[in-house]
């Protein structure tokens, strides 16, 4: 898993505490443990795989 920096849980608002599995296509919160499902283009390193 990675975790996503500088981003706020829609659900309980809490800075940092997302974290993204690229291969199910999931963000989870690991505060309130809210999930979503996500379209992951590229699990290269860096913006649009360069």
């Amino acid at each position: 898993m990675t975790r996503l920096e500088d981003l706020r849980c829609s659900v309980c608002l809490t800075l940092d505490s997302l974290q993204l599995d690229a291969r199910a296509g999931v963000v989870e919160c690991e505060e309130c443990g809210a999930k979503a499902r996500v379209v992951v283009e590229t699990l290269d390193t860096g913006w649009g795989g360069r």
